[in-house]
């Protein structure tokens, strides 16, 4: 199904929704079902549900070839494993980057904005080779052309057409640029306005759906595009008489598309939950026979061990660390220079109860330090709340401490202090 929309329509916001990824949202209206199961039930397979973002985001000190192996090695099913693990994960790194053409990019650094590595059309591609990988059941795409040029866009296009033939996976895919060749590989095509469906139904209709409301195609105009602009003032055309009857607003196109035929067919086409009991309970079957036979309670729905995605990650740790031996080499010498830092410190420092503020101080400062270099993925807001949360946590203990001396020292006082005489009579 091709998802159309203009940048801010809700394009992503539907996709992640149908893919189970709900974190980033305050409240989901309605509710969305994997067969019979709910979102909550299909958090337990994960792994076949899967969302491929916009934006790339990779190890830019790991190699295309270490990218998508490291992918590879962790969809590994039991009955593989039994033949040959690394003979599959060897023939799918020769397969994946020829059939997206960065076979040649292989040993290249995957990079990023700062690490030079490919380029970002190759950047892209090897993000659609990941979730190649994963093999899931359902796989939501979210502009996932942006940078391809337009013979590498059309061939991705083939390859979700083949899924969902060859492997009966269902493919949603959002693009803000499709031409004729692309949309026509669609079946379906969903078009939405401020999070609206203005309309739902076969992709080789909606041009005539629209027609009929009262907007005009130029001539030699992409389909998709004439979909999107009817949703943009400054873009749709009418024709001659419905200038003012045509529905403009994104209110209107929606309430006129639910009253048509085709959205009356596509309700008629939603079968009822219990069609599909045999079909869930047959692909819960499928996940559990492609797990290990001895997993873990953490097993979740990961096909390979516990055991097996820790060497993984440790292995894929190394390759990074491999992959900007310079930087590495800095953070050590680094680390060793705050490590004799923040050992001398604690010269000199008395071990009576007037030092305990100054050792308590020593001790925080290397806290502070190594923890928030272990941050340095994260965004700068999170570390600068983390800093001052443990600055005021510092300063919480010292107006303590000082409270509790100050308490020792009135008790003392009070107790030394021999009571009133009493004048005798």
């Amino acid at each position: 199904m091709l998802v159309l929309g203009r940048p801010g329509s809700g394009c992503t916001s539907f996709l992640k929704t149908v893919a189970n990824k709900r974190g980033s949202f305050k409240r989901i209206e309605g509710d969305v079902f994997y067969g019979n199961m709910t979102a909550k039930e299909a958090e337990k397979y994960r792994g076949l549900v899967l969302y491929n973002s916009e934006e790339d985001m990779h190890l830019p000190t790991l190699t295309v070839a270490e990218t998508l192996g490291f992918a590879f090695k962790n969809r590994v099913s039991r009955h593989v494993r039994q033949k040959g693990a690394k003979e599959h994960v060897d023939e799918m790194l020769d397969v994946v980057p020829e059939a997206l053409g960065i076979s040649h990019a292989k040993g290249t650094l995957v990079g990023n904005e700062f690490v030079r590595g490919v380029s970002g059309g190759e950047r892209k591609r090897v993000s659609i080779g990941e979730v190649m990988a994963a093999q899931g059941s359902i796989t939501c795409w979210d502009n996932a052309t942006r940078g391809l040029d337009a013979s590498t866009a059309l061939q991705y296009a083939q390859t979700c057409r083949i899924l969902a033939d060859k492997a009966h996976a269902t493919v949603l895919v959002s693009l803000y640029q499709a031409g004729n060749g692309i949309f026509n590989l669609f079946d379906k095509v969903l078009v939405l306005d401020e999070g609206r469906q203005i309309y739902y139904g076969p992709a080789h209709r909606a041009k005539s759906y629209f027609e009929d409301l009262g907007f005009v195609c130029p001539p030699g105009a992409n389909i998709a595009d004439f979909l999107t602009s009817c949703t943009v003032a400054t873009e749709r055309r009418f024709k001659p008489g419905y200038e003012h009857s045509a529905p403009k607003t994104a209110e209107e196109l929606e309430r006129v598309y639910r009253e048509s035929v085709s959205a009356q067919e596509m309700q008629a086409d939603i079968l009822p939950l219990s069609e599909f009991e045999d079909e869930t309970t047959s692909a819960k079957k499928a996940v559990v026979n492609d797990q290990p036979k001895h997993k873990l309670p953490l097993q979740g729905s990961y096909t390979i061990s516990l055991w097996h995605q820790v060497l993984a990650c440790v292995k894929r740790d190394i390759q990074v660390k491999n992959g900007d031996r310079a930087s590495f080499a800095m953070q050590q010498i680094a680390a060793l220079i705050q490590a004799l830092s923040s050992g001398s410190l604690f010269y000199n420092i008395p071990d009576t109860s007037a030092g305990a503020f100054t050792r308590g101080g020593a001790v925080f400062y290397p806290l502070v330090f190594y923890n928030v270099s272990t941050h340095h993925s994260s965004s700068n807001e999170d570390v600068y709340l983390w800093l001052f949360y443990s600055l005021h946590l510092c300063l919480k203990s010292r107006h303590r401490f000082l409270e509790d001396r100050s308490s020792i020292d009135i008790e003392i006082s009070v107790s030394i202090v021999p009571p009133p005489m009493s004048s005798p009579n």
